[in-house]
């Protein structure tokens, strides 16, 4: 696939790593994730499709929490998304497809790839984008000081 599976979103929450971790844990369950299993320093889970909401755009994922300073933690979230990939690669397939090639005139092979291509970065893009802000959100992850998204 030509665009990242996976994006990294960091922050920052009052607490020691402990605290923070049983907080995300809880708030993830009560966010719908199944199968989430907890180490000393990481919590692992996966999203169903059912969830609905900008989450069910995330298959998975994996938060690991470091004390960043006394009383403030450093969060790492690490979500997936495959399975929005996959299924986005078939509807643009489909849908963009069809539309490229029968209402817009594609007149070549090379047209209508680049239409799919362009149609399958946007919708990707776009579910990418609002669920890494939505995680960030729903576990109440402030910014790290000068420190951006990685993906």
């Amino acid at each position: 696939m030509p665009f990242p599976q996976t994006r990294t979103v960091r922050g920052k929450r009052a607490g020691t790593p402990k605290e923070v971790l049983d907080s995300i844990e809880a708030e993830l369950r009560a966010l719908g994730a199944i199968h989430v299993a907890r180490t000393q320093d990481a919590i692992t889970f996966r999203v169903p499709v059912t969830a609905g909401r900008p989450q069910s755009s995330v298959d998975g994922g994996r938060c690991t929490v470091e004390e960043s300073e006394p009383g403030r933690s450093h969060v790492s979230l690490e979500l997936s998304f495959r399975r929005t990939a996959a299924i986005l690669a078939t509807l643009t397939v489909a849908w963009v497809g069809g539309v490229a090639w029968y209402l817009l005139g594609a007149r070549n092979l090379t047209e209508l790839v680049a239409m799919l291509s362009i149609g399958f970065l946007w919708l990707h893009g776009v579910s990418y984008l609002i669920a890494s802000w939505w995680f960030r959100r729903e576990l109440s992850l402030a910014s790290d000081d000068g420190e951006r998204d990685s993906g």
